[in-house]
């Protein structure tokens, strides 16, 4: 293979005319240390728009949130009051639409910077319809998680009320296991959802089953991720910026890699045979739908 590294960025592969979600094969294996160092690549190439992504899901679907805060240091509405949380909740909702639509175009933005070594500004305002399932899967995720974790928050809340000993508080971390593993279990929904136009529901199915056997080994990539979370504060918090796209580049890695839709690598050519696709290619699977500019089957893009 010489010096060929299945987790760069892809260089941008012709489009064609089938179109179509990704076909799933079998799951490739893959590493920590190269998802992130492939997901860094992707992020140098192609900085300057996936950092705007990044600001703009973390500040513009902050604002409306702020209304009411601001308002009440102006001295316009007092705080805790009817007024206050009747000007407070429907913009706090409004905010998280904002910012579910704009991470739904960030994560389209990821997927075709790996699919086809290409992202636009506009990217970010691409969700389509897409958006509607990437709603309804995040509010299902979220449902799920408190779920399982309804038994910690309990156990806490009891502590701090002192109806129960402060010891129990110390001892319902056990109690965020059935949380964890759930989290774990659907961190691919949101690729499932733009990458391969699953509804709400299945992309939560499908990630599930794709990280079967894998939560272990998702669990470490997520304290990597803190501690690269971590270096981007430390970088007066605006190395936060380039930590996010990072590891969302490196979330999209392996989210290919667990469902065997990354590009396969490039084969050394024979002496006297043809030459074999070029690194980074999609050689004989051609490339994937809707990141090339013609959308799924030469249509719409997600």
């Amino acid at each position: 293979m010489g010096d060929y590294n299945p987790y760069a960025a892809p260089v941008a592969a012709p489009t064609h005319g089938g179109g179509g979600p990704p076909i799933s094969g079998e799951p490739q294996p893959w590493s920590i240390g190269a998802a992130i160092s492939g997901g860094w690549e992707a992020y140098k190439t192609h900085w300057a728009p996936l950092t705007f992504g990044c600001i703009v899901v973390t500040l513009i679907g902050a604002v409306p949130g702020q209304v009411a805060p601001t308002l009440s240091l102006a001295g316009s509405v007092e705080e805790d009051t009817a007024a206050y949380y009747a000007i407070h909740a429907p913009l706090s909702i409004v905010g998280w639409l904002v910012s579910e639509f704009f991470m739904a175009g960030f994560t389209r933005a990821a997927m075709r910077t790996m699919r086809a070594n290409d992202v636009s500004f506009g990217d970010f305002f691409a969700a389509g319809s897409r958006f509607f399932d990437y709603v309804g899967m995040s509010l299902l995720k979220t449902l799920a998680l408190a779920l399982a974790s309804f038994p910690f928050v309990v156990a806490v809340t009891l502590a701090a009320l002192r109806v129960v000993d402060p010891i129990v508080a110390v001892a319902a971390v056990v109690f965020l296991v059935p949380g964890v593993i759930v989290g774990l279990g659907l961190t691919n929904a949101p690729f499932f959802v733009i990458d391969q136009n699953l509804g709400s529901t299945a992309s939560l199915k499908a990630s599930w089953e794709s990280t079967k056997g894998q939560k272990g080994h998702l669990l470490v990539l997520a304290l990597a991720e803190v501690g690269v979370m971590i270096l981007g504060v430390v970088a007066c918090c605006i190395g936060v910026f380039a930590a996010v796209p990072v590891m969302l580049l490196a979330r999209a890695i392996v989210y290919m890699r667990m469902t065997g839709t990354a590009p396969p690598p490039a084969a050394p050519p024979g002496p006297y045979g043809a030459p074999g696709p070029l690194p980074g290619s999609y050689g004989h699977w051609g490339a994937p739908g809707g990141y090339g500019g013609g959308g799924y089957g030469g249509g719409s893009q997600p």
